[in-house]
């Protein structure tokens, strides 16, 4: 990933947890550690007259990760699928605010023109531009 990859209100993995950017200034990277959904705010820093002000992880950006697309994901987003064959031939399709997805062995890819969507943040980014901003159910 890239600062260029990311915007505010993507989820990454930060030390194996999910967090939601809440800013990016160069090569670091701000986010908040996020819980049943919602990110968990933290009150420890103090400002110069002794108030506690928000204190946002902060680290550089190759300390986060990006997250798979998976069936987690994309239930956490209100996708809903119909199961099709069966065995080893068995497959899922997806439907997310009227888009397909195809789900197989190989996991679970978008494909936009000649472009596989395989992360959570690509596909935020995706719905982002069509002004269809994906939030967690």
């Amino acid at each position: 990933m890239t600062p260029t990859d990311l915007r505010i209100g993507n989820y990454v993995y930060y030390e194996h947890t999910t967090h939601i950017i809440s800013g990016i200034m160069g090569n670091n990277i701000y986010s908040w550690w996020v819980k049943d959904g919602e990110p968990v705010i933290e009150y420890e820093a103090k400002d110069v007259s002794g108030t506690q002000v928000e204190n946002p992880y902060m680290d550089v950006i190759s300390q986060y990760e990006p997250i798979p697309l998976t069936e987690e994901w994309l239930l956490k987003f209100g996708g809903t699928y119909k199961s099709y064959g069966y065995g080893d031939n068995e497959w899922k399709s997806w439907n997310i605010n009227g888009f397909p997805f195809r789900q197989n062995g190989n996991g679970i890819t978008f494909t936009l023109g000649d472009n596989d969507i395989d992360y959570v943040h690509e596909l935020q980014n995706l719905f982002y531009v069509l002004k269809k901003e994906l939030k967690l159910k």
